[in-house]
C-alpha cells in the first residue's frame, strides 16, 4: 500500500475518532439536526421522501431538500438496523466529517505533492473552527457540503487542466452529488468559472515567463456544456436546477431575505479588523492571546507561496484558482457573515497545506518550516481533542417529556405553537404540525417566515388572550387542538419576541443568577447590576449601588406556596432592615425561583403578558389557555377548539 495513502487512512481514523467523542449515543444536536433526522426517519420507515411537507410552517409547503444525506444515512440505518437511528446519524455526522479530509487531500495534491496533501488533510480533519460544524451528533449538512465543495473544486480543475471525457464524467458526476447535497452547489461552478476568466486576465502581467499556461476557450466550452448537462440531469433527478440557481444569486445578493434574526442565524457582518474573524478563517485555535493572532496571520499569509511559485513558473491555469479561492476565503465571511468561516478555513488551509512543501526545497529554511508544518498539524490535532467532548449535546429531561406528550397524548394533527427555535424538535421529536420554525421560509409558505415570526412575539408579549386567540386563529387551519409552549429559554431570547412582535424596543426580562451569600441576604447579579434580596419574612429586592427597593416580589414560602407582596413605601423596609436606603421604589417585580437558582426583573409592560402568566405563574390568570404539563422549565397549555368559538367576557 503507498505510504501516503496508509498514513491518509490513519488521518482519517483518527479524524472520525474525534468526533465520536462529541457523540452521545440517542442524542442529536438540537435545531437543524433534529430536521435532517425526521427527513432521514421518514425515508427509512416509507422507503421515500414526501412530496408535501405539513408539519413545518403549517399547512406547509412542498418538499425541496436535497435528498441525498437522507439516502446515505437511511442505507447506513438499514445496514446497523439494530441501533437507534439517532445513534446511526449521530455516527453518520462523524463519519462525514471525516471524509471531508480526503478531497482536501487530493485538492492539496494536486497544486503541490503528496505531502502537501497529508498536511492540508491533517489540518482540515482537525480544524477545531471545521469541527464545531461537524462533530458527531451534530447531524446537518455541512459535513457533506464541505466535502463536495472541495471534491468539485479538485474534479472540476482537473477537468479543466486536463480535458477528457473521462475527466469531465468525473467532474460531472461530482457535481451531481453536489447539487442532490446542498442547494447552493453553484458555487464550485462558478470559482471554476471565475478562475478561467482571471487566468485570461491574468495573461496581461508584466515578468510573466515565455508562452505562459492559461485557460481559453476550450475550458469555457467545456464548462458551457457541463452547465448545460447539469440542468437536464437536475430536473430528471427532480432537484430544481433553476431554482436553486436563481436562489444562489439572490442570496449572494442579499442573504438577509431568507433570515428574520441575522445574529441567530450567524450571518452578521464583522468589520475587516475583527480579528477574531480572521482567527476563525485560519481554523480557529482560539480566540485571544497575541501568539494566536501572530499564528492566524501566518497561516493566511502561507498561500502567497503558491502564488509566487505559480507566477514564476507561468502556470496561470492553477495561479487563477489559488488566487480566486483566496479572495472569495478572505472576503467572504467580511461581507457575508462568520457563518462562512467554516468554508474559509476549509479553503485556506487546504492551500496551506499545498504551500508549505514547496519551502522544504532550501536546505537553509527547510528544519523551520518543516518544524512549523508539525507544529500546525499537531496543534489542529490538540485543539480538536480538546474540544471534541465539549461539544457533546446534552439531553434536557423537560423537554423530553415535553415531546413524549405531544406525540402520544396530543391528536395527531394538532397544531403546536411557541417561539420558532424548538419547531425543529417539535416537528423531528413530538411529531407535531408547527406555526413555525427554524427553516427558511419564504413565498412558498402561506404566510411568510416574517409575518408568522412577528405572530408568535405577539402572542408572548400581549396580555389579551383574546387578541392571542384571534392571531392564532389564522394558523388553526383543520387543527383540533393548539398547543402553546412557554419555556425557560425564552426568558433570555424575549427582547427578540417583544422587537418582532410589538415593532419596538422596550424593557426585557432581567435573569439573573445568585453570586453572593452573606447571611443576611443573597445577591443576584446580571452584568454589572445586582440585587441584593434580604431575608427577612418577606424577601426584600434592593438594587445594590442606589438602594431602590423594588414595588413587588413573588416569590415562594417555606410550604413552597407562590406568594406575592407589594411594597408602597421604604420607610417600614428600612426599619425593618435597620438601614437607610434610597427612599425611591422602582416600578418593577422581582420574581424569585423556589429553589433560588435565578431571579427575575420583570417590568410592567411584560407583568401581565402571557408569557409570565404562562411560565413563572403557570396559568393563573388564564381562562382558555389551560395548562396540560408544567415541568420546572417547559409548560405546556391546551387551547380547544371551542376557545375559537367564543371570546372572554362574551
Amino acid at each position: 500500500m503507498n505510504r501516503y495513502l496508509a498514513v491518509l487512512a490513519v488521518l482519517f481514523l483518527l479524524s472520525f475518532y474525534m468526533r465520536t467523542l462529541s457523540i452521545n449515543d440517542g442524542v442529536l444536536l438540537d435545531y437543524d439536526p433534529v430536521f435532517q433526522y425526521r427527513f432521514t426517519k421518514y425515508f427509512v420507515q416509507w422507503g421515500f421522501l414526501p412530496v408535501w411537507d405539513e408539519l413545518t410552517y403549517y399547512p406547509g409547503r412542498l418538499n425541496t431538500n436535497p435528498p441525498l444525506m437522507f439516502y446515505l444515512t437511511g442505507i447506513l440505518a438499514r445496514i446497523f438496523s439494530w441501533v437507534d437511528l439517532k445513534t446511526v446519524a449521530a455516527y453518520s455526522s462523524a463519519l462525514y466529517g471525516a471524509l471531508i479530509l480526503i478531497p482536501a487531500y487530493l485538492l492539496a495534491r494536486e497544486l503541490s505533492d503528496e505531502r502537501g496533501g497529508l498536511l492540508a488533510a491533517a489540518f482540515v480533519g482537525f480544524a477545531p473552527q471545521i469541527l464545531s460544524r461537524t462533530f458527531g451528533s451534530s447531524y446537518d449538512t455541512d459535513q457533506l457540503v464541505l466535502f463536495f465543495m472541495l471534491l468539485t473544486l479538485y474534479l472540476g480543475f482537473r477537468f479543466l487542466k486536463s480535458p477528457s471525457i473521462k475527466n469531465f464524467s468525473l467532474a460531472f458526476v461530482g457535481f451531481v452529488a453536489f447539487m442532490a447535497t446542498w442547494q447552493m452547489f453553484w458555487v464550485s461552478f462558478f470559482l471554476l468559472l471565475g478562475s478561467v476568466f482571471l487566468s485570461c486576465l491574468l495573461k496581461f502581467l508584466p515578468r510573466l515567463p515565455e508562452n505562459p499556461e492559461a485557460f481559453g476557450r476550450k475550458q469555457l466550452t467545456w464548462l458551457g456544456a457541463l452547465f448545460l448537462l447539469l440542468f437536464p440531469t437536475g430536473f430528471f433527478l427532480s432537484l430544481s436546477p433553476v431554482s436553486t440557481l436563481l436562489g444562489f444569486f439572490a442570496f449572494a445578493i442579499n442573504p438577509y431575505q431568507w433570515i428574520v434574526n441575522i445574529s441567530i442565524a450567524e450571518l452578521q457582518t464583522s468589520p475587516f479588523t475583527d480579528i477574531t474573524l480572521w482567527i476563525r478563517s485560519a481554523g480557529g485555535f482560539t480566540t485571544g492571546g497575541i501568539e494566536n493572532i501572530v499564528l492566524a496571520f501566518f497561516i493566511l499569509l502561507v498561500p502567497l507561496l503558491l502564488v509566487r511559485r505559480f507566477f514564476r513558473e507561468g502556470d496561470l491555469k492553477s495561479l487563477s484558482l489559488v488566487v480566486a479561492l483566496m479572495v472569495v476565503a478572505l472576503v467572504l465571511p467580511v461581507i457575508k457573515g462568520v457563518r462562512f468561516t467554516i468554508f474559509s478555513s476549509a479553503i485556506i488551509l487546504t492551500l496551506v497545506g499545498a504551500s508549505l512543501p514547496l519551502t522544504w526545497r532550501k536546505e537553509s529554511i527547510k528544519p523551520f518550516t518543516v518544524g512549523a508544518a508539525l507544529f500546525l498539524a499537531f496543534s489542529f490535532m490538540a485543539s480538536g481533542f480538546y474540544l471534541a467532548p465539549i461539544l457533546k449535546p446534552s439531553e434536557n429531561p423537560d423537554w423530553s417529556r415535553t415531546w413524549d406528550f405531544l406525540r402520544n397524548e396530543t391528536p395527531e394533527l394538532a397544531l403546536v405553537g411557541t417561539w420558532w427555535d424548538p419547531g425543529h424538535m417539535i416537528t423531528g421529536y413530538g411529531e407535531r404540525r408547527v406555526i413555525a420554525d427554524g427553516a427558511h421560509c419564504g413565498s412558498d409558505c402561506l404566510y411568510g417566515i416574517n409575518q408568522r415570526i412577528m405572530d408568535l412575539g405577539k402572542v408572548l408579549v400581549t396580555s389579551s388572550e383574546d387578541e392571542a386567540i384571534e392571531i392564532l386563529k389564522r394558523y388553526r387551519g383543520t387543527s383540533p387542538e393548539l398547543y402553546w409552549i412557554a419555556s425557560e429559554d425564552l426568558i433570555a431570547k424575549f427582547p427578540w419576541a417583544i422587537k418582532f412582535g410589538t415593532g419596538k424596543d422596550a424593557p426585557s426580562y432581567v435573569i439573573m443568577t445568585p453570586t453572593a451569600y452573606t447571611g443576611e441576604k443573597v445577591v443576584f447579579s446580571s452584568g454589572r447590576d445586582s440585587v441584593s434580596v434580604y431575608l427577612l419574612g418577606v424577601p426584600v429586592p434592593v438594587l445594590d449601588g442606589y438602594g431602590d427597593l423594588f414595588r413587588e416580589v413573588w416569590f415562594y414560602d417555606d410550604s413552597g406556596n407562590f406568594r406575592n407582596f407589594t411594597f408602597n413605601d421604604t420607610e417600614a423596609v428600612e426599619k425593618a432592615l435597620g438601614k437607610k436606603l434610597s427612599g425611591r421604589i422602582i416600578n418593577a417585580t422581582v420574581y424569585i425561583r423556589e429553589d433560588w437558582r435565578y431571579a427575575v426583573v420583570i417590568f410592567p409592560n411584560l407583568r401581565d403578558s402571557l408569557f409570565t402568566k404562562m411560565f413563572f405563574l403557570d396559568g393563573k390568570g388564564l381562562k382558555k389557555f389551560k395548562p396540560v404539563l408544567l415541568t420546572d422549565t417547559v409548560k405546556v397549555y391546551e387551547l380547544p377548539a371551542s376557545a375559537f368559538e367564543s371570546r372572554i367576557g362574551e
